[in-house]
């Protein structure tokens, strides 16, 4: 009994003796490189979040061991190096902090812009639109016209206290707060018109960007709508447009009905744009022709470099063309053959087997139309299909009608289509039939054969004859085991 006592007090020592090791080991073991890093507010910092923090938060870093670097704006030589536990108080500005590897901590500066309509009320609190948060070094972009004067389209903004407008191109390096200085009601009564002049009106930004000519901007425009029509930059590869006129715009805006008009310049273009309204070219109409209208920036505005072309394809007003430009701009406008009418080739088919093809051929008119491009519709896909190129595929018995329709004018021709399988008919011979047959072709044709007897081939056991012969094996001989034991055991008894 003692001795058994001993036995388990040795096997307990033996168990804390281990349970110490491996605590001593574990407080042995570096912290891991991973502090906690957290908010006043107990958000915890991660690297694919950042958090924004103003005055009266803190950031607290816990359970460090390697340290931390904390890195202001990105600048390495504007950092704090930290170990242990640590706080930092952010007594003004407002920062992002973000995890970066390790050991580091990105706090990035932030500013706000703050937009507002410039409208005081009674209380002198200004009508404020939106704030929005913006890093160091980074632009900021003006707020919608939606957001801010509904109905209204904004075109300036002043920095508040001062009479400059701001400059949306240039970094946020601290607060702002604007206002809009300039803004117009979109539903008031508003008309646009033009001067219209053919000769070529260049201007500084054109000549930076390389276009002083007229012909250097028409090529140019030109180009824009080949490449957008043909898919090909390669003037010769527009041979379908069959005309081109130049046109160079001094644009006009009215607020009072066309009383007085104001002469839009890169400064006062609205927002929206400008409606142009003009006559169709000579020799041209809205049902023979289609046509596209290349228009070329001028000037650097609106997020677009001079020189550059946009294509529009206008509207075919009753009076004329209208389209929408949101630059000061020389425009071309171009004109192809319009397509007039469509048939197909062959009117009917039929087809005898699922899975059988047929293709059908469309034929646009006129033959310089610029585009030629048609929809194929089966009006049953169960009993037959048609792919983007005409190809029918037969699928059951029945009728149905294929439709082409052009892209350019909506013109349509059909072809009947009629699945019928064929009948496939076997010939039946019946064994009576064949038994006759050689039955009389023996008796008339050959003589008795003679009677050769052969032996019969071994027969192979079958799976269950083989199975009784093993288990009679094995029970004859457990038998003669049994009978010798006995034997043995009668003479050990006498």
């Amino acid at each position: 009994m003692k001795k058994e006592r001993e036995t388990l007090k040795g096997r307990r020592r033996s168990f804390l003796a281990v349970i110490t090791a491996i605590i001593m080991a574990f407080n042995m073991l570096p912290m891991s490189a991973f502090a906690t890093v957290r908010t006043q507010r107990n958000e915890e910092i991660t690297a694919t979040e950042e958090l924004l923090l103003s005055a009266g938060d803190s950031l607290s870093f816990t359970y460090l061991t390697g340290g931390y670097h904390i890195i202001y704006d990105g600048d390495t030589a504007n950092q704090i190096d930290v170990t242990d536990s640590y706080t930092i108080p952010i007594s003004g500005g407002r920062y992002l902090a973000k995890l970066e590897g390790e050991d580091k901590v990105h706090l990035t500066t932030v500013y706000e812009v703050v937009f507002e309509t410039g409208i005081w009320d009674d209380s002198r609190n200004s009508n404020i639109l939106i704030k929005k948060q913006v890093k160091r070094g980074e632009k900021v972009t003006p707020p919608t016209e939606n957001v801010v004067l509904p109905g209204h389209i904004v075109t300036g903004w002043n920095i508040a206290g001062t009479e400059e407008p701001f400059d949306f191109d240039t970094p946020i390096t601290s607060d702002q707060w604007l206002y809009v200085t300039d803004a117009y009601d979109q539903n008031a009564e508003r008309e646009s018109g033009i001067d219209i002049r053919d000769e070529f009106r260049g201007t500084a930004d054109l000549e930076n960007n390389g276009i002083t000519t007229k012909e250097e901007a028409c090529d140019a425009m030109y180009k824009a709508v080949a490449e957008e029509l043909t898919g090909e930059s390669d003037v010769d590869e527009a041979s379908l447009i069959i005309g081109s006129k130049f046109y160079e715009l001094t644009l006009k805006v009215s607020f009072d009905g066309g009383v007085t008009w104001e002469i839009v310049s890169p400064d006062n273009f609205p927002a929206d744009g400008i409606w142009v309204d003009l006559d169709y070219p000579e020799g041209t109409d809205a049902r023979t022709n289609n046509f596209m209208v290349a228009h070329m920036f001028s000037h650097n505005m609106n997020g677009h470099r001079a020189g550059e072309v946009e294509t529009i394809v206008p509207e075919k007003a009753e009076s004329g063309l209208r389209f929408k430009v949101t630059s000061l701009s020389p425009v071309l406008v171009t004109w192809s053959l319009a397509a007039s009418g469509i048939s197909i080739e062959p009117k009917e088919v039929t087809l005898k087997n699922a899975g059988e093809t047929a293709q059908l051929t469309s034929n646009v008119t006129p033959l310089g139309a610029l585009d030629k491009s048609v929809t194929w519709t089966s009006d049953n896909t169960n009993v037959a299909t048609v792919d983007a190129t005409g190809k029918v595929t037969a699928v059951a018995e029945g009728t149905c009608t294929i439709t082409a329709t052009t892209n350019d004018g909506g013109f349509t021709d059909t072809a009947k289509v009629t699945v019928k399988f064929e009948q496939v008919v076997t010939e039946e011979t019946t064994e009576s039939t064949t038994e006759d047959t050689t039955e009389d072709t023996t008796e008339d044709t050959t003589e008795e054969a003679p009677v050769v007897v052969t032996e019969p081939a071994p027969r192979a056991p079958k799976t269950g004859e083989n199975s009784f012969a093993i288990y009679a094996m094995i029970f004859c001989l457990m038998g003669g085991i049994v009978t010798v034991g006995y034997s043995a055991y009668a003479r050990r008894k006498k």
